[in-house]
């Protein structure tokens, strides 16, 4: 398996290439947000890219022993 077919996967498993989008969103506040009732969607981008290739990077790295754990 080589970095790049790993990005392929996650990419088909997050749903990058699905036409209506991805169904997979990252919360960009803090947790603590929605107890006192100010998250809003404008909390939550769609997993893009970026994303997945920073996940694939993690995953290569602790699979081929790079990062100390």
């Amino acid at each position: 398996m080589t970095k790049e077919k790993l990005v392929e996967i996650l990419t088909d498993y997050f749903g990058l290439n699905n036409p209506d989008g991805s169904y997979t969103y990252e919360l960009t506040r803090v947790k603590s947000a929605f107890s006192v009732g100010t998250m809003s969607f404008d909390d939550f981008e769609e997993f893009g890219e970026e994303q997945i290739v920073d996940l694939a990077n993690h995953i290569w790295d602790a699979c081929s022993g790079n990062k100390e754990e």
